[in-house]
């Protein structure tokens, strides 16, 4: 099984590729989470299964649900367990905090790997230039592909890519995670339709829609901006640099 977490579809498409390599399901962390309901989760694979957990870098660290699933989260069997990242700039240490965690529910990944695609936090990044964006796709499918014939050697070790040091790392998630909030949401209310996509959609149920308009319900949410690169008519804005910087779904160019 192939568990990925993913707003924008980058994370998405490089565990639908893996599981397609592998010869395994690819299965969304929430709808994982919504199936195994509030216990501890063991998780029982086969012998000469595969097990894998992909997952955008928040951060320099893990997102929160990705973190709340280890954290529930024992795998028994499987030969050959991977965590992999997609990230923007840097890994920062994803994948030391995924480990620690793991290990504390009394297993380990045997390896980890990165693909280097858009970042989707257009609050700092600029995703208007398609042009940049798609050289920037094409690259991460090649790095992609050297991914998957890693995965199928079932490579060991650590082969993720711009790391940080750990001690800024760790500050930096929790300032991230502490700094921003969901107060810095707005909607055009001239644009939307009221179709709930955001509040469908939305993995820490934060939103709620009131006499047609989305509402954030909760002071902290993913920070995932799906909401925001999934809305038809980019009516929605996270503070005030997201609308000049465009929208931003996984198309393979």
């Amino acid at each position: 099984m192939i568990l990925y977490f993913s707003a924008a579809g980058n994370s998405r498409h490089v565990a639908e590729r893996l599981a397609e390599a592998v010869g395994a399901k690819a299965q969304s962390v929430e709808q994982f989470l919504k199936e195994n309901g509030e216990a501890d989760i063991v998780l029982t694979c086969s012998d000469e299964e595969t097990f894998g957990l992909v997952s955008p870098t928040y951060f320099w660290g893990l997102p929160r649900i990705v973190e709340r699933l280890l954290q529930r989260l024992s795998v028994k069997g499987a030969a050959y367990r991977f965590f992999a990242t997609t990230y923007g700039t840097t890994t920062g240490q994803i994948g030391t905090f995924a480990q620690r965690i793991a290990r504390e529910r009394g297993w380990a990944f045997d390896a980890f790997f990165s693909v280097r695609l858009p970042d989707v936090w257009t609050p700092m990044f600029d995703l208007s230039n398609k042009e940049k964006v798609a050289q920037r796709i094409a690259k991460g499918e090649r790095e992609l592909d050297d991914v998957v014939k890693a995965v199928l050697k079932r490579r060991t070790g650590n082969h993720m890519h711009h790391r940080v040091p750990m001690p800024l790392s760790r500050l930096y998630h929790w300032y991230g995670f502490h700094r921003y909030t969901t107060a810095r949401f707005s909607v055009d209310a001239a644009a939307c339709i009221a179709c709930g996509l955001c509040a469908k959609r939305c993995p820490a149920q934060a939103i709620e829609m009131r006499d047609g308009l989305p509402h954030w319900t909760q002071p902290h949410c993913e920070l995932c901006l799906g909401c925001l690169h999934r809305c038809p008519k980019f009516a929605i804005q996270y503070g005030k640099n997201t609308r000049g910087h465009g929208q931003y779904l996984y198309v393979k160019h």
